[in-house]
Formats: structure tokens, sequence, C-alpha cells
């Protein structure tokens, strides 16, 4: 018999009625529109892959489609619909081909969103856990909007790096870039991690909807106020952006630094927080100058990789005696 190719209009229609029925509750519906006539092969062999529940083939030729100079605009809208519906369909954590080495425990891109009186507040970081001991072994972190805009770069100085010991036996490495005037919120991102005695990392993300387009409202401390209890009690209101889906993970932390120096006094972090909307600090601050921030995280995963949509209120305030 004579195979038949299904026309590419009716594989989205089907491919993105599937994904509405695998969400837990409706989504902003994404973009129905058929690709463009003349959209690449790739774009088509995605939406097959998608039917097929392979996705991993389907992120490798989305990722030909959204690098490709030549693609239009209306068949990338349409690549980055068919992304979402896939997230949708597998609760925000999409395989990839290249797995993680076993030595990297953890690896996250981050885009933070930040607002306080003083200004905007906008930064990028690439981040992982390694066994302790694995830090001085990296030599390069590299991440890149493909085809070719450089983001981040150790060996380029783009970002500054930090390692902290948070958890025994493990290190965090933070290639982070701040003040930046533009964030950004869609695209496909290579990222590389080279050791000087072992294998590299060399993978991609696709990413869409990186930056929250609000910020959490804090309503405990006011700006610049003075409290006379040592711990203060830090309260906001439940935030959710407007481009959360259902399937994607939420966490909240809070930081308070000494003012002058920002160093870190009390810290604190929860995963999947409802609706919690205060804590205390369990720290008793000395007499002196300090800066909170709430910051609200919106995360999905792509081939192991944490993705994360972060949005952060900082606040002044002192405790006298």
């Amino acid at each position: 018999m004579k195979n038949v190719r299904t026309p590419l209009s009716a594989i989205i229609v089907l491919a993105l009625a599937m994904a509405a029925c695998a969400e837990k509750r409706p989504d902003a519906a994404p973009d129905t529109q058929p690709a463009p006539t003349d959209a690449s092969s790739s774009l088509t062999l995605a939406h097959e892959a998608y039917l097929a529940g392979n996705w991993v083939e389907m992120g490798e030729r989305l990722k030909e489609v959204i690098v490709d100079p030549h693609t239009g605009e209306l068949a990338r809208d349409n690549a980055f619909a068919l992304l979402e519906s896939a997230y949708a369909a597998t609760q925000g954590q999409l395989p990839a081909r290249t797995a993680l080495p076993h030595e990297v425990r953890s690896m996250s891109l981050g885009v933070l969103n930040g607002a306080n009186p003083l200004g905007a507040h906008r930064a990028i970081y690439l981040y992982l856990r390694v066994a302790e001991g694995r830090a001085a072994h990296v030599k390069e972190m590299r991440l890149t909007r493909l085809p070719s805009e450089p983001i981040l770069a150790l060996s380029e100085e783009r970002g500054a790096l930090s390692v902290a010991h948070v958890m025994k036996g493990f290190e965090d490495i933070k290639l982070e870039a701040r003040a930046l005037e533009v964030l950004p919120d869609r695209g496909a991102f290579g990222i590389e991690v080279v050791f000087d005695d072992g294998p590299r990392i060399d993978t991609f993300v696709l990413a869409n909807k990186l930056v929250g387009s609000t910020h959490p409202e804090v309503t405990a401390p006011a700006m610049g106020q003075t409290f006379d209890d040592p711990r203060p009690e830090i309260a906001w209101r439940p935030f959710r952006s407007p481009e959360l889906a259902s399937w994607e993970a939420r966490a909240v932390s809070v930081w308070i630094g000494r003012d002058a120096t920002k160093d870190t006094a009390w810290s604190f972090y929860q995963r999947e927080p409802g609706e919690l909307a205060s804590v205390r600090s369990s720290t008793s601050l000395d007499p002196g100058s300090y800066w909170v921030s709430v910051m609200c995280s919106e995360e999905r995963s792509f081939g192991g990789i944490w993705i994360s949509r972060m949005a952060e209120t900082g606040r002044s305030f002192s405790v006298v005696r």
C-alpha cells in the first residue's frame, strides 16, 4: 500500500488537542494556527514526533526550527506553541537525548526579573551542584542562545563565578550576570561545562516564557520600616505570575542580609508553598540596617535541567533595641 503523508495542519490540530486533554486544568490555549506552508520539514517532523510521544526526537527537530535564521516568525511561534504543549503533556518534565553526568547532582538555568524602590534588578545564571572538590576542576561554563548569542562565559568574564557549600559533600557553582538591560524570554540555549579531568557537558535546553511580567507584593516590611522585634515577620501576597502553567513547580525563598555587606543574616526556602504568605526570622537580628528579598520561582525541566522563571521584590528595613 502506498504511504500517505498526513497534512501538517491536521497534525498540528490533533497535537494541540491532545495536549489540552493532558493538562491538570485549562491554561491559556496555545496558538492553533497551522504552520506557514513554507515552513521547514523539521517543523513537520517535530509535530509527527509529538503525536508519537517521541519527546527526544521532537526536541531535536524543534531546536533545528528555532535556531535556523531562515525560520519565519509564524513558524517560530508555532514551534514554541508546540513546545508548550509538549511541556503540558509531560507535566513540565521533557526528556532530552543528553543526560547529565553522574557527578553533577543537579543543574539549572535561572532568569530573574526583580524590582525594588531603587529600580529594576535583572539577572540570569547557570548553576550546578557537584561533588565536593569538583568545583576546582571546572575550567569553562558557557550559556549561548543558539545559534550564536553569548550570554554567559566564564573564560570571557561574562558573569561572576561563585562557589558555595550548602549541602554536606557538595559544592554549588553559579555563573551569574546581573544588571542586565534585557532578559531572553525564549529560545534554544546551548550549555557547555568543561572539566580539566573529565568529559565535558555539551547540551541544550528549549525554554519558553522565561521572564515573569509581575513581581511579588511584599506587605511587610514597608520600605525603610523599623522593627523593635529582632525576629521580624516578613509577609507577602501569595504569588503566581500570569505566565504560570498548572504543571509548573513553584517555590518561594526569603533572604535577609546586612545592608552594608550583603552578608546573609537569615534565609528561608519552601518548595510548593501553596498559599504561604509570611514567615518569621528564626534568627535574632542584631541592631542595624538590613535588606530583605522575597523571591518566587516557577519551574519546568528539560533533560533533567531545571529552568526557573523568578520574580523578586526587595525592601530595606532596620532593627533597633
